[in-house]
């Protein structure tokens, strides 16, 4: 039907154009109700696919970021073996990076705006590379130090910008889907590390698995160089400004459901494997692949949580996060050894299925449509959470002796953040950018 047509009554047959494009409705055919050959029926649009070959390129980003930011994890013993490391100094390994991470989060959105994001992706990429291999070559502390900091640096830039250009390569329709990948993308990576670091250090050790990720990081940077293509007019033409992104309230209550989801997952990833061992008695040796039931539920949630928030982004935000505040609370009431398991399981589920449903709203609840700004903002709130979470049940099981106080406020925090997004988060969302 096109624009100008009238509706269609109820009970009316009506085909109004023929091969020739005259109308037809008064010929003697049509008065008796035939229809004439040749005359095409009008069928609605399909809905709109999602670009895969793209969507594909950008989803190596957040996947090199996250292996990139955590892969001294498994390969601690190693580094504190070589260069004769305190826990004190181990710790400092895993902040240097989380702390200019977070830090960059609204430069990097700048960034994205000035330079495009697809540019801003790339040069991002190649000090993420960079630095990784600058690691693997550092001779002591210090300069690993200093190399972990620019990591966090190039981090924040790619993560942030690859973010905006899912939104601007993905038709509005399919965007929340697209975003469930990129969140699943992130926690495939942690998973690769964790499975696969120390068998390739084996080969090279500790520094040879830096620089071959570095290698691989910089070939992800040539890919976004040679072979996306996107279309930056729409963040270009109006670009957003500081005042209204930092005035913008909904981007806030994003941010704040960002660090009900990620940054509680960040707090249960940290203290996981020690929930079990030193709460449940399990040793160590499956401490560490049950807590791996957490990250694996993960990838999941967030691959399946954008197909299943189509048309009900909200109400997945909403829920998870109350779904959320209920399984921190269990586990502050220490429940039995299989129950926990379980527990584990279903937070890794509530605290990724709004990942792309949060990511996706950005467009509908800001002036600015797909911004680098709006996107910088929600991330950087959510790195808070992550920031603050972890070392909150720390501070109380030192305290305390006990888990439960811990996950308690971190539970009350779930719960009051849910209230909040439930009562002030835009409802009817606009037509996204």
């Amino acid at each position: 039907m096109e624009d100008g047509d009238p509706p269609l009554d109820k009970g009316i047959s009506r085909v109004e154009v023929g091969t020739s494009g005259v109308d037809r409705s008064a010929s003697p055919s049509s008065a008796h109700g035939e229809m004439e050959v040749g005359t095409p029926v009008q069928s609605l649009p399909a809905s709109p696919s999602i670009p895969w070959g793209r969507l594909s390129i950008i989803l190596s980003a957040p996947l090199a970021v996250m292996v990139a930011m955590i892969n001294f994890a498994p390969l601690l013993p190693m580094l504190r073996e070589e260069l004769a490391l305190s826990n004190a100094w181990a710790g400092a390994l895993a902040s240097a990076t989380i702390l200019s991470h977070t830090a960059l989060q609204l430069p990097a959105g700048y960034l994205a705006d000035r330079i495009g994001v697809k540019r801003s992706v790339e040069l991002g990429a190649v000090v993420v590379a960079l630095s990784t291999m600058a690691s693997g070559l550092a001779p002591g502390i210090e300069a690993l130090l200093v190399s972990r900091f620019v990591l966090g640096l190039g981090t924040a830039t790619v993560f942030v910008s690859a973010l905006t250009c899912v939104n601007l390569a993905v038709p509005p329709e399919r965007r929340v889907v697209a975003q469930g990948f990129f969140g699943a993308s992130a926690n495939v990576g942690v998973l690769m590390v964790l499975l696969f670091s120390e068998r390739v250090a084996r080969w090279g050790g500790w520094r040879g698995v830096f620089l071959a990720e570095g290698i691989v990081i910089l070939g992800i940077a040539w890919l976004f160089a040679t072979r996306l293509r996107l279309d930056e007019s729409r963040s270009r033409t109006a670009p957003a400004s500081w005042r209204a992104t930092l005035l913008d309230r909904p981007l806030y209550l994003l941010g704040l459901a960002h660090t009900l989801s990620y940054g509680v997952f960040t707090a249960l990833s940290t203290w996981a494997a020690a929930l079990l061992f030193e709460g449940y008695g399990i040793g160590l040796e499956w401490a560490g692949p049950l807590a791996a039931l957490l990250p694996a539920a993960s990838v999941t949630a967030r691959s399946l949580g954008g197909a299943l928030s189509v048309g009900r982004e909200r109400q997945v935000i909403v829920v998870s996060t109350f779904a959320t505040a209920a399984g921190v609370g269990l586990l502050a009431m220490g429940p039995g050894p299989h129950l926990v398991l379980l527990v584990l399981v279903v937070l890794g589920c509530s605290t990724s299925l709004p990942f792309g449903s949060i990511f996706s709203y950005v467009s509908y609840v800001s002036p600015q449509g797909a911004s680098g700004r709006g996107f910088s903002l929600v991330n950087f709130v959510g790195n808070v959470g992550a920031l603050l979470f972890p070392p909150m049940i720390g501070y109380a099981l030192d305290a305390t002796g006990s888990f439960g106080p811990g996950f308690g406020l971190v539970a009350a925090a779930a719960l009051l953040g849910g209230a909040m997004v439930a009562l002030w988060l835009p409802r009817v969302p606009s037509t996204p950018a």
